[in-house]
């Protein structure tokens, strides 16, 4: 068996609750800020986080209209270090991440845990040769850390995570975009109720015909398709 498998994480591979409502969170995150050089009250860390959460999804939304707020993605270590910067801290990568971390496990009501299944899942799959890919609607420096923690990080041919494309599910340039890292080649969305995307596709032929790169197939179906589709050139 080959071919290629998408997963969705949360609720299909690992089962995790969180609870960004819980007072602990916010004092426990308010005292680690305080303690890095930017004093924050716990009420006034959770009203400075939601307001610059706010911000930040209607200036993405307002760059990409064609998504609107309910499809962007934001990227959360952005908000974790402007945090640190309105109280005139300095916060490097490592620091931000950190952050992160602490607030994801102080949201914490269940540890992120396996599926049942999942990991044998897996693993057989990739016995069969199946490329393996996660597609989820997630923050990787909530989500990256949790995959490690659990073992499955390397079980993936690739991980594609909402906050790193600035979009999530279900908006179709979320998929596209995976779908074209995924395939290494440009994936065009092609609508024949709406008549759109079969002159981007048709182009796109053509520039990679000319380009002179041979393609190389990493998917196969079955004989019967295979010996047609060699065949398609006779027709």
């Amino acid at each position: 068996m080959a071919g290629t498998c998408f997963f969705d994480l949360y609720g299909t591979l690992v089962d995790i609750w969180t609870d960004e409502g819980k007072p602990s969170l916010w004092r426990g995150t308010a005292e680690f800020y305080s303690l890095c050089g930017a004093p924050y009250t716990a009420a006034e860390l959770k009203e400075r986080y939601l307001a610059l959460c706010t911000e930040e999804t209607a200036a993405l939304a307002a760059a990409r209209p064609d998504l609107g707020e309910e499809g962007v993605e934001i990227e959360l270590r952005n908000i974790f270090r402007r945090l640190y910067e309105e109280k005139g801290a300095a916060a490097g990568e490592e620091r931000v991440a950190d952050t992160a971390v602490l607030f994801r496990a102080l949201s914490f009501r269940r540890a992120p845990r396996l599926m049942p299944g999942a990991r044998r899942t897996l693993k057989e799959l990739r016995r069969r040769g199946t490329r393996l890919f996660l597609l989820s609607n997630a923050q990787s420096c909530f989500t990256v850390p949790e995959l490690k923690r659990l073992g499955i990080a390397e079980a993936f041919d690739g991980i594609f995570l909402s906050s790193d494309f600035g979009c999530r599910k279900p908006a179709p340039a979320f998929f596209l975009a995976a779908l074209s890292r995924a395939l290494d080649c440009k994936v065009v969305a092609i609508s024949a109720l709406k008549g759109t995307g079969v002159t981007e596709a048709a182009e796109e032929a053509v520039a990679l015909a000319r380009s002179g790169i041979k393609p190389i197939p990493q998917h196969r179906f079955a004989g019967s398709v295979e010996h047609a589709i060699a065949h398609i050139e006779e027709v």
